[in-house]
């Protein structure tokens, strides 16, 4: 995957850990569903379609 197709760069939070392990992955996903949810709770998000 290129970098800048990942949306953890895309939403300017850090790759924890390493890439594609379970635990790391994990983590990373929490991260991603908490900013998510800031983000909504702020009414930035917009749903698609």
């Amino acid at each position: 995957m290129r970098r800048k197709d990942c949306i953890l760069h895309n939403m300017r939070l850090p790759l924890e850990g390493t890439h594609h392990r379970g635990n790391d992955d994990a983590w990373n996903s929490a991260a991603i569903l908490a900013e998510l949810l800031r983000l909504s709770r702020e009414g930035r998000v917009v749903p698609l379609g």
